[in-house]
């Protein structure tokens, strides 16, 4: 992304501040949400993994 010359008279600068400011914000949100989102996946993953595991060992013709 090409920027324009920061003009000195204070009026271009602390915009480009505050919009780089809330894209970094909105970019660690989306960072932070996609991780919860991942993590809350493979919490439910690894219980489904559980609860399989523990049918298949129950079961009378378990493979393993």
């Amino acid at each position: 992304m090409v920027r324009p010359v920061p003009i000195h008279n204070g009026r271009e600068r602390p915009v480009h501040k505050v919009l780089d400011g809330s894209k970094v914000l909105l970019y660690m949100l989306v960072k932070v949400g996609m991780g919860a989102r991942h993590y809350l996946w493979f919490h439910r993953q690894k219980r489904n993994w559980h609860l399989w595991k523990d049918a298949c060992l129950k079961s009378k013709h378990s493979t393993y």
